[in-house]
């Protein structure tokens, strides 16, 4: 009897371990079962080798880094300065303090440090290439002690008070990422950045060197949730065929960075077969024409205005613009800063309403990618005083003295007092003038310290840019991204970012 109950209680242990076992098992599988895969349309043809924050020159670039690193505080979905880095910052007069956390790390177990953050402003210092920003205007960069660390603490000096409110929002920027000390090590020796231990929510698991990019979620950073993608495969889209990728089913996202031009987008919403979800930013994608400082010395400003409303009047009629497109006549769009008044505007439009035929004695060059050279020369063959010339990659990225009389462009225009958007056309040389030029205008701005003065100052500007004219917009569109329908994008309205650690499962 004994020996019976004995065998029993060992049947039943046994069956408990099973059971248990099981579950475990099955647990396990549907853990597996509920990992998120994403797979992300995305217009970047190139190895990870060439993402550093200190050299971004492109939207695609920012928007990689921005999900493999994190920068001390960033912008959340109201446009709020937040921390991410760090546990709570405050101002102290002229210094802005960051008291850092000590649980945010590598995905090899590296934390994140005051010291990280000191050794990577450092290093944009003294790389001198960044394009969204500049600390010699704000931090004597000739003085150790401007950037120090005290254990998790990291101080920022500024030479004057009031530059705390453009410090703040310039660290939210991409080119203010932070690097972790290893990773800077290792550069000396890679001759590039490591993706690896990176301190963003997701990192580098595979480069093919040919933009097929595999990224995983970061376990150890406070973005980090179970719900979010833990795997995002990003696939290289030709422009002009992301939205044929994404109803074949190639794709579970077309990014917020691919262009929304009109007709791809009215095909994709016209369409019935398909389901999906899709978000829009604010206005803040510009359609324009861009004049170089060359033209403006060659021609007259009428000769420029009619040239260029021809071209607009063109190009509109090729729908080369995003997708809600509205005409505009200033290039600070929706909540920015600097707008110009009614006088002013309409001031504007009397200038572009060039109303009789204007004489040439030379034509003026339009500069256009060789992709469509042929359909514009066929469009402007009967304007002979407008050249249409064919270049290997688009004018707009081409060195500033090198581009010709006019060429098209799109770029990003939302203002408020935003020192990174006004460096980067600095930099870039969109608003005729060279790098150093920009760099003392924004001192300038910034020594301001009467917001109204600002603002004033930043009208006058800009409506010098569209008088001369160095700058024409045509219109401008949201930013759009669209989803598989059961995915939730959760992304911004107030600027294209491209946050996919937000993306969610319904």
């Amino acid at each position: 009897m004994i020996l019976e109950n004995k065998n029993k209680l060992m049947l039943i242990m046994f069956i408990t371990i099973i059971i248990s076992i099981s579950l475990i098992l099955k647990s396990k599988l549907d853990d597996k079962a509920d990992i998120m895969k994403i797979n992300i349309g995305y217009e970047f043809n190139s190895s990870a080798k060439t993402l550093d924050p200190s050299k971004i020159e492109d939207i695609y670039q920012s928007n990689l880094i921005e999900n493999l690193y994190s920068r001390i505080i960033e912008y959340d979905t109201k446009g709020n300065l937040t921390c991410v880095l760090c546990k709570k910052f405050w101002i102290e007069k002229s210094t802005i303090v960051f008291e850092f956390r000590n649980d945010i790390k590598t995905i090899d177990g590296i934390v994140i440090s005051a010291d990280d953050a000191k050794l990577s402003y450092q290093r944009l210092i003294n790389s001198k290439t960044n394009t969204h920003g500049n600390f010699s205007n704000f931090i004597d960069i000739e003085n150790s002690n401007s950037i120090s660390t005290v254990g998790n603490i990291l101080r920022i000096e500024v030479l004057k008070p009031h530059y705390v409110q453009f410090v703040l929002p310039l660290l939210a920027s991409m080119d203010f990422s932070i690097i972790t000390s290893k990773a800077i090590d290792e550069e000396k020796k890679l001759g590039y950045l490591e993706l690896r231990n990176t301190s963003g929510p997701y990192y580098l698991k595979q480069d093919d060197e040919s933009g097929k990019l595999i990224l995983h979620a970061n376990l150890h950073h406070p973005f980090y949730s179970k719900s979010m993608a833990q795997e995002i495969n990003i696939v290289p889209v030709v422009y002009g065929h992301g939205i044929d990728d994404f109803l074949d089913d190639k794709i579970d996202v077309l990014d917020v960075t691919y262009y929304p031009s009109l007709p791809q987008y009215e095909r994709l919403f016209n369409q019935k077969i398909k389901k999906f979800n899709a978000h829009k930013t604010l206005l803040i994608n510009v359609f324009l024409i861009n004049f170089s400082l060359r033209a403006n010395k060659k021609f007259t400003s009428e000769q420029l205005f009619y040239a260029g409303s021809i071209v607009s009047d063109i190009c509109k009629g090729f729908k080369k613009y995003g997708y809600g497109f509205q005409d505009v006549f200033e290039f600070f769009q929706s909540t920015g800063t600097g707008h110009l008044n009614e006088s002013q505007i309409e001031h504007l439009k009397k200038l572009r309403l060039v109303d009789k035929k204007i004489n040439f004695t030379t034509p003026i060059e339009l500069g256009v990618s060789q992709i469509v050279f042929e359909k514009m020369k066929k469009a402007f063959e009967q304007y002979p005083e407008i050249k249409v010339r064919s270049f290997p990659i688009d004018p707009a990225s081409m060195p500033a003295e090198e581009r010709p009389d006019m060429y098209l462009q799109t770029t990003d225009s939302s203002f408020n007092e935003d020192i990174s958007l006004m460096s980067y056309n600095f930099s870039m040389g969109y608003f005729g003038t060279s790098k150093i030029e920009g760099d003392n205008w924004i001192k300038d701005f910034s020594d301001l310290p009467n917001k109204e003065d600002r603002v004033k100052k930043l009208q006058n500007f800009q409506l010098n840019l569209l008088e001369k004219p160095i700058i024409m917009p045509i219109g401008a569109s949201p930013y759009w991204a669209i989803a598989r329908e059961d995915l939730e994008l959760n992304f911004a309205e107030n600027f294209p970012g491209s946050s996919w650690w937000k993306i969610r499962k319904k």
